[in-house]
């Protein structure tokens, strides 16, 4: 792990592959390169989802600087802005930052933290990151409650964005926190699913706080989700009706 890094190596830069994805040969240059030209302590490149077919023919772009929120917040890549890999790190990054022992979802309590503090991020839009899709891999494997762990990871996610008053990263995390909490309701045994509307709750509440979530039919499914026991929505409708407003659609 990062201790052992810190206790044996001499090397200014730390990268991580799953043990079942793989990179391209360029991987770690390209990345290294990105670094330098942008002087940024984080390099980040794209990378592809595969069931075993080799990387995909590489788009044409340079290298460019993005700020935090750009990156973690916007549109320049595939996804994968949580993830611990496909990334280059300075390893001054983890002098006082580590990964939690014992988590699921890991990176979803980390890699933001890594993001803001550089403030701004290297980007190549060069596929360097075979990304495996195992069937039976985490996110499809059966439902335990470790999974409660990312739910946790996006409540630390608010909070941070919260206390840096920093509006689009509460955004994504409270979608992030919203989403991944209605999929394990269903999901989740009947013992876990009281505590799971609790925080689908709060969710809506602090969608509602941040407009990210327009209370309108498109979006009953949250809170009927959250609300199964009661005619919610019409409830919602017909307060409405009464104080004369109108519900966006």
């Amino acid at each position: 792990g990062i201790d052992w890094v810190f206790a044996n190596s001499v090397s200014r830069w730390i990268a991580f592959v799953d043990s079942d994805d793989w990179v391209h040969p360029d991987f770690l240059k390209v990345l290294y390169e990105t670094a330098e030209k942008t002087a940024c302590k984080l390099s980040v490149c794209d990378y592809f989802r595969t069931a075993g077919e080799d990387f995909p023919v590489q788009p044409d772009g340079e290298a460019r600087k993005l700020s935090s929120d750009d990156y973690y917040c916007g549109r320049y890549h595939n996804g994968g802005t949580a993830t611990a890999w496909n990334k280059l790190y300075h390893r001054s990054l983890f002098q006082h930052l580590r990964y939690p022992v014992g988590k699921l979802h890991e990176d979803e309590f980390t890699t933001y933290r890594l993001v803001y503090q550089v403030k701004e991020v290297g980007f190549s839009p060069r596929v360097l990151y075979a990304y495996y899709q195992n069937p039976v891999g985490i996110m499809k494997s059966a439902w335990s409650p470790k999974r409660l762990d990312a739910l946790e990871a996006f409540e630390g996610q608010i909070a941070f964005a919260q206390e840096r008053e920093d509006g689009k990263l509460l955004e994504k995390a409270v979608k992030s926190y919203l989403y991944g909490t209605y999929e394990q309701l269903p999901q989740a045994p009947k013992v876990f699913r009281r505590e799971l509307r609790k925080k689908l709750r709060r969710a809506l509440r602090l969608a509602k706080q941040c407009d990210c979530l327009p209370r309108n039919q498109k979006n009953r499914w949250a809170y009927e989700a959250a609300y199964p026991c009661k005619p919610f929505w019409w409830l919602v409708s017909k307060f409405a009706r009464q104080k004369g407003e109108r519900i966006r659609e």
